[in-house]
């Protein structure tokens, strides 16, 4: 069975709308956007800039901090790997390793049994359902590391910046201190106890 579209390459939104060659932008016989088109455009771009003096400027209902949310969240649906001069202009020849929903399969990877090296095993309780976290001295504020200092992450690349390397790090600590915190308990009238986290981690990963 092949693997579905989202699976294979990246695409467009409107595929109809691709395949119209009235809904694309209108090019030249040399290969440029015509010349009233580059002006509507700079028009368009000129009347989203925002005309306040620079010291005016800034938007303190949207954190800082979003900006290296939504770099994580692009890590997790989107990921290709090609080398640059392989590169295809057409999204719909290039690879992505993602899936297109958020399904933190950057941090959960192929789970405990195909990324063992993410997880935690020491214990009998949750072996294997805890995320490893720090090591050396950074045992509580940074992501594990070999001995070469490398990240041991589903996606290298949320190791580029310190701060989207925290929302990765924040991300496996509160699944692993939701799984410490676990305690089955049996429900009212039954005497048979809640499913162990084991069988409640798929709701929550990838895997």
């Amino acid at each position: 069975m092949p693997p579905p579209p989202w699976r294979r390459s990246f695409g467009y939104l409107f595929p109809d709308l691709a395949a119209d060659a009235s809904a694309r932008l209108p090019y030249g016989a040399s290969g440029d956007l015509r010349a009233d088109i580059v002006v509507a455009l700079r028009q368009l771009a000129a009347g989203m800039k925002d005309q306040r003096p620079t010291a005016a400027r800034g938007n303190a209902t949207a954190p800082a901090v979003m900006t290296y949310m939504g770099q994580f969240v692009a890590h997790d649906v989107a990921h290709d790997i090609s080398p640059l001069p392989a590169r295809s202009t057409d999204a719909g020849q290039v690879e992505n390793l993602r899936t297109p929903w958020l399904d933190l399969d950057a941090v959960y990877a192929g789970g405990p049994r195909d990324s063992s090296f993410l997880f935690d095993w020491r214990g009998p309780r949750l072996r294997g359902l805890t995320f490893r976290i720090g090591s050396g001295q950074n045992t509580f504020n940074d992501l594990p590391r070999n001995t070469d200092g490398i990240a041991l992450l589903g996606d290298p690349r949320n190791d580029d910046t310190l701060l989207v390397a925290q929302v990765h790090l924040a991300s496996c600590s509160s699944t692993t201190r939701w799984r410490e915190s676990w305690k089955p308990r049996a429900p009212r009238g039954t005497s048979s106890p809640r499913p162990a986290p084991a069988s409640c981690v798929t709701t929550s990963g990838s895997w």
